[in-house]
């Protein structure tokens, strides 16, 4: 599992597919995310929790993680 990073929850995703972590305090992010979700194109990973992280993908998907976007920089960086 060295080319996946933990996202939270037993989630995964494949690091060699994220193109951008962000945090999702930012109004402009929260409009991606709205589009994303009416076109079919966001994946909810937060299992109910508040959302703290948008990861854009290379295909266009965006996912949804409850961890920050600091966490997720330090699990991508680590190998974790």
């Amino acid at each position: 599992m060295e080319g996946l990073m933990m996202i939270g929850f037993k989630n995964y995703i494949a690091k060699d597919k994220v193109v951008a972590i962000t945090n999702y305090k930012s109004q402009p992010i929260k409009r991606r995310v709205l589009k994303a979700r009416d076109e079919g194109m966001c994946i909810d990973c937060t299992e109910g929790r508040a959302t703290k992280s948008v990861i854009f993908t290379n295909c266009g998907l965006i996912v949804l993680s409850s961890l920050t976007s600091d966490a997720l920089l330090s699990r991508m960086e680590g190998g974790n």
